[in-house]
């Protein structure tokens, strides 16, 4: 159980990036592995998908975070006096086309699945939010610490040893995610 608001962010922000970094990492082995039937290929696919839904479950997390209140959610707001530059511009619909057929993906069994062009398009709204939520992130971890900028239950929470280390291991998942792109 999760006793500050920070460990919840911070584990959606963490889970996130280490799903996405071991989800393209296991499909790009997949892809050496295509049309091969020795019994790893059952263990990596499973692997894979381990990896693909835990990612799109924390995309979307990370997409309702970033999003406007609702309900009882923990949101940018709950953290930020102003958070209006986190919230999506989703003129296009993108993230919202996203955040429904993720929910619809992993939320229970829909026929959806089964649509390859519906699959490939969320692949595609993907590739570009990938970017925008890691870009948040960044941003996040930057103005956070800003106490300007952040509500008072907040800031008494960074001043947590165990905060501060999940701080330390998402800004640190980020370089290496970095350094891998570069």
């Amino acid at each position: 159980m999760k006793k500050h608001t920070m460990e919840h962010v911070l584990y959606e922000m963490e889970m996130f990036l280490l799903a996405y970094a071991f989800y393209t990492d296991n499909e790009i082995e997949l892809e050496k592995l295509s049309g091969t039937t020795s019994p790893e290929v059952s263990t990596r696919v499973i692997q894979q998908n381990f990896y693909y839904e835990c990612f799109l479950i924390h995309t979307r997390n990370l997409i309702e975070f970033f999003g406007k209140k609702k309900d009882d959610s923990i949101v940018v707001s709950s953290i930020f006096f102003d958070p209006d530059h986190y919230y999506f511009n989703d003129a296009d619909g993108k993230s919202k086309e996203a955040y429904g057929f993720i929910c619809k993906t992993v939320s229970h069994m829909s026929s959806i699945r089964r649509q390859q062009e519906k699959t490939d398009a969320l692949k595609r709204y993907l590739i570009d939010l990938i970017p925008e939520i890691v870009n948040r992130i960044n941003s996040f971890l930057t103005e956070i610490f800003d106490e300007s900028k952040v509500r008072a239950s907040i800031a008494e929470e960074l001043m947590d040893k165990e905060i501060d280390n999940l701080i330390k291991a998402v800004k640190s998942i980020l370089t290496s995610m970095q350094k891998k792109n570069t």
